[in-house]
């Protein structure tokens, strides 16, 4: 099978491209003939396709992770102690102390040893925090029956 490559498809337009030219009385007589004036025209008219692939790829492979990223250091930077997290690596604890300029933080894995571990903010892929958890835990016992 013959795929075409990029640059191929990108020069599609330009084969497929109609052109403007119609016979006028100049240059259909067979004399000294002018040439046509609409030549621009044909080629800006033919370039509007691969202008709007470049954007629809720009805005695919651009502004979606960009707008990740916002939200991802937004959620880090609300990042405070007593939040439950979980690190890249599946580590569950909770932030033991944290300083807004530190790359680092100081995350407790066991609460009966109080064992610590200094870890990047960067690490942490998922933030649970107190009061997402309270939510979570009265909406739970709205839900369960109550025992007499």
């Amino acid at each position: 099978m013959n795929v075409p490559t990029i640059y191929e498809m990108a020069f599609l337009p330009f084969l497929f491209a109609q052109g403007d030219e119609e016979p006028t009385a100049a240059n259909a007589g067979g004399g000294a003939a002018e040439a046509p004036a609409g030549g621009e025209g044909s080629f800006m008219q033919s370039l509007w396709f691969p202008i709007l692939i470049v954007c629809g790829v720009y805005l695919l492979l651009m502004m979606i992770p960009r707008n990740d990223q916002k939200k991802r250091k937004e959620q880090l930077d609300r990042l405070k102690k007593n939040d439950k997290v979980i690190t890249a690596g599946g580590i569950f604890g909770t932030v033991a102390s944290i300083k807004q300029d530190d790359p680092f933080l100081m995350l407790r894995v066991d609460e009966s040893t109080n064992a610590r571990m200094k870890i990047l903010k960067t690490s942490i892929s998922t933030v649970i925090s107190n009061e997402e958890k309270n939510t979570e835990s009265e909406s739970s016992q709205a839900e369960s029956p109550k025992k007499l």
